[in-house]
């Protein structure tokens, strides 16, 4: 008995040691990176779910980068039972990421699919059974990525077209039969995105009868027979890869019935099949062309569609593409609508015999024309031009309305909004930590990027909110965030260069002018520009301003506006990178979100954004200020205005992401904000 014990405690006291330690590796050594994780037991997977997700950066192309502000990542895997798959499903997130899983069964993917999540990346399956389609179709997110999947038979087809999400990414299909496309038609969500080799007729049948966004990849070429069927698709159809448009094609293609035909890949048309795609009712996106010759240009300037976008071709007009009445009549068709923005980069000058009819035709653009390089024009273009408030030319009004100046950034400064004296240029220290800010308000951007020197160069950190334009029915906005971090490196003497160009610009002084004869213009343009030059013991440089464009505000915004225009010229063509911001970055961060806060000049729409971008990069330094947001009351017995909701609305997420504590009602975006702010602010009373 006594020989059993001696042998028996060796293994008792292994055993407790083995499994105290194993209970250890799974509470605290969870590894940072979890894509570097290869195996996994349900018991790892139920911690890892608990531990809470993170935030990933997920570019997908066509869509942009995607940041998920709670993702759980596990691309490293390799396998999935359904046991581990289920204890994953206590997770809460905006995304799981299984890139590296080659295969999954049915019951894996229903247990998968009982996980709270809005996108499911799956790109590493090849094929895709039946059952495991139809497991997969039950996913309650509104996207399902399974672009490593090569082909796609027609029963797996019509099990996942039941997907009642929004999207699904199959980019990855070399072939697709028509009994497969006809299937994966009936999906009745927002949009298919698909890749084939080929498209012949009997497949573009099956794929017409899908109701929503279409979008085929890897057809390069396309017969008529095929165009003439997938004309009868009804919604936006977008052929990424199509590169050649013969006439034929293009007639049957103009014949679509959707919202949008997309054909960025054509780089020519020749005049036939630019009359023949003239005629598309919808909105026509042909970016990628570089090249027409006169016949195509006066054939494509008769399209009476709802929007026509050219951007490559309107980028070569005045350089590789002469500036002629028709060119001027084909701007005049890209810019139709009030809402239109086109720029002609390649135009330096209206002066020619012919510059005074140009200048009329231009006159006639309905949306916003800028021709940001225009230096030299006639009098008979000017008058002409000047009917028309929405043409911008930045750049005439710098050299027309005063001396010549050599001076590159003196050349930034000058208008007939205002004269310009010059005083000695200051000297600014080389050590001093540049930032500067911009945004746009219709445009839903917002940035602001640190210049910060160091011993072995200058570190250049951007941060960019980047919304864009979405409508929602909700209540409030969903709670996206869209905020993208990169850095980068540069020398200290390009850096140096950037210093010595915003002392020239702090040493301008402006002063109004009369404007007796001066054409006033506005603008719906809203934007913002800061910037602020420090070093330890001063500030050197503070600009900043928030307004509308137009002539009668630059006095204000000139000197701002020239600082940020000459800082983002200095950062253009580094080597930007995706970075993980440090806790001296986020503190940095809320340090310059506090003192912009308390400071002036910040538009309704400029806080709204600090707040959203703050709540992505900064830290729990900014709860008191968050929490001054939401202990303002509304007007008794009035609701809040719609800024001041969405700034309460704005706070509350910004707080919920900042403590990793979610008090708010679900759905987010359809919460009682009045409600849920008190919740909020007792968990910040918490936090001191």
């Amino acid at each position: 008995m006594k020989h059993a014990v001696n042998v028996l405690l060796p293994i008792v006291v292994f055993a407790v040691v083995f499994l105290l330690k194993e209970s250890s590796w799974l509470a605290d050594d969870l590894p940072e990176d979890t894509n570097k994780i290869e195996s996994i037991t349900p018991e790892y997977a139920r911690r890892l779910a608990e531990r809470g997700p993170k935030e990933v950066h997920v570019r997908i192309e066509g869509f942009g980068t995607f940041v998920h502000k709670s993702c759980l990542s596990l691309d490293g895997l390799k396998a999935l039972d359904a046991k581990t798959a289920k204890a994953m499903a206590v997770c809460n997130t905006d995304a799981i990421l299984l890139n590296g899983l080659t295969a999954v069964d049915a019951d894996t993917a229903k247990a998968l699919v009982a996980c709270k999540a809005e996108v499911l990346y799956l790109n590493g399956l090849t094929t895709i059974d039946t059952e495991s389609a139809r497991a997969l179709a039950d996913f309650a997110g509104h996207s399902l990525l399974l672009n490593g999947v090569t082909t796609l038979d027609a029963e797996a087809a019509e099990s996942l077209a039941g997907f009642k999400g929004e999207r699904i990414f199959l980019r990855g299909l070399q072939t697709l039969s028509a009994e497969a496309a006809e299937a994966i038609a009936a999906f009745r969500g927002r949009s298919l995105d698909l890749r084939m080799n080929a498209l012949d007729t009997s497949v573009a049948d099956g794929l017409a009868e899908f109701k929503g966004e279409l979008t085929i990849r890897g057809v390069t070429v396309l017969e008529v027979d095929a165009a003439d069927s997938i004309a009868e698709h009804e919604g936006c159809l977008d052929f990424v890869d199509l590169k050649s448009l013969s006439p034929e094609v293009a007639k049957a293609l103009a014949n679509c019935n959707g919202a949008s035909l997309s054909l960025r890949a054509v780089t020519t048309l020749n005049a036939a099949a630019a009359k023949a795609v003239a005629d598309f009712k919808g909105r026509l996106f042909l970016d990628g062309l570089s090249t027409l010759d006169a016949d195509a240009v006066e054939a494509l300037a008769e399209f009476k569609g709802a929007m026509l976008v050219i951007d490559g071709f309107l980028e070569t007009i005045g350089d590789a593409t002469p500036l002629t009445a028709e060119t001027a009549r084909l701007v005049c068709v890209c810019a139709n609508g009030s809402d239109s923005y086109v720029i002609l980069p390649g135009v330096t000058a209206l002066e020619s015999p012919d510059s005074a009819e140009i200048s009329r035709i231009f006159a006639t653009c309905e949306g916003h024309l800028s021709l940001p390089n225009l230096r030299t024009i006639s009098p008979q273009s000017l008058a002409a031009l000047g009917k028309n408030d929405r043409i911008d030319m930045p750049s005439l009004r710098s050299v027309s309305s005063a001396e010549p100046v050599d001076n590159p950034v003196k050349k930034q400064l000058q208008s007939d909004s205002y004269l310009v004296t010059w005083v000695a240029a200051p000297a600014f220290d080389a050590e001093a930590v540049l930032e500067i800010g911009n945004g746009n308000g219709h445009g839903g951007t917002l940035g602001w990027v640190r210049f910060q020197p160091g011993k072995h160069g200058v570190e250049v950190l951007s941060i960019q909110f980047s919304e864009g334009w979405h409508p929602y029915k909700s209540k409030w906005p969903p709670d996206r965030a869209p905020v993208v971090v990169t850095s980068a490196s540069m020398m200290t003497d390009r850096y140096a260069s950037l210093l010595a160009d915003l002392a020239v610009v702090d040493s301008a002084k402006l002063q109004p002018v009369g404007r007796n004869g001066f054409i006033s213009s506005s603008s719906s343009n809203d934007f913002w520009v800061y910037a602020r030059l420090t070093t330890d013991k001063e500030t050197l440089l503070d600009l900043n301003w928030a307004g509308y464009e137009g002539s009668r505000g630059e006095l204000e915004f000139a000197k701002p506006r020239a600082a940020v225009r000459l800082a983002r010229e200095a950062f253009r063509g580094l080597d930007f990178k995706d970075h993980s911001l440090t806790d001296g970055e986020r503190s940095w961060a809320s340090e310059k979100f506090a003192r912009d806060w308390n400071g002036s000049g910040l538009d309704w729409w400029v806080r709204e954004r600090y707040i959203q971008t703050i709540g992505v990069v900064g830290d729990e330094a900014v709860l008191p200020i968050l929490g001054e947001v939401l202990a303002a009351e509304p007007l008794k017995g009035k609701p809040r205005d719609s800024s001041d909701g969405r700034l309460v609305y704005y706070a509350i997420n910004a707080v919920t992401a900042l403590t990793k504590n979610d008090v708010r009602d679900k759905p987010v975006e359809e919460m009682d904000i009045e409600k849920v702010r008190l919740k909020v602010l007792d968990l910040i009373k918490d936090k001191k």
